[in-house]
């Protein structure tokens, strides 16, 4: 029997986006903040039974920052000033974008109608030539998961539990709002 777990690489962003130190987070799983610590930068590989401890731990804090959304609706939460790009802008502009504003993947958005065409991420330019080319040429045809502006906060926290990065709110085939991990996080602490 396999577990699916998320990739260990997303233990620091998702303990850090909960406010926890490596310490905190060791020691809720009882192990020692320095194998932590060599786990998150890749040079330690924790045992099945480890893994298991760190990811329930996560998600226990996860779910336990969430619980006051309540009956909350996708609109309440989500960020309204979407950062996206066009398939005609330039690759080299989406780069920028990111590198700027430190994201790792934007929207791409039809630029009349502004409904989401696909995505363009750090994954998709990395080891490729982009001078000189757009974005259609480079982005990927699969758009982030999407609701409705009435969507309950609990279903979106179900699909960015599912490795999502970003849930986008959409209304009329319109790009309206976009909610990701870390705003979901960052709005649940305050």
């Amino acid at each position: 029997m396999t577990s699916n777990f998320p990739p260990l690489a997303s233990i620091a962003k998702r303990r850090k986006a909960l406010g926890l130190t490596q310490q905190e987070l060791a020691k809720l799983c009882d192990i020692g903040q320095s194998f932590l610590a060599k786990t998150e930068r890749g040079s330690a590989m924790p045992s099945y039974e480890i893994a298991v401890k760190l990811f329930t731990e996560l998600d226990k804090q996860e779910s336990h920052a969430v619980k006051g959304y309540g009956d909350l609706k996708a609109e309440e939460i989500m960020v309204r000033k979407v950062v996206t790009v066009t398939p005609r802008d330039r690759a080299e502009n989406a780069r920028r974008i990111m590198l700027e504003r430190n994201i790792s993947q934007l929207p791409v958005v039809d630029a009349r109608s502004g409904a989401p065409e696909g995505s363009i991420s750090e994954k998709t330019l990395l080891g490729k030539e982009i001078e000189g080319k757009t974005v259609r040429e480079l982005m990927e045809r699969d758009v982030f998961p999407s609701v409705a502006r009435n969507t309950k906060v609990s279903v979106v926290v179900s699909i960015l539990k599912e490795q999502e990065q970003a849930v986008l709110v959409i209304e009329k085939g319109k790009l309206v709002g976009i909610i990701t991990k870390h705003d979901l996080l960052s709005k649940a602490m305050h």
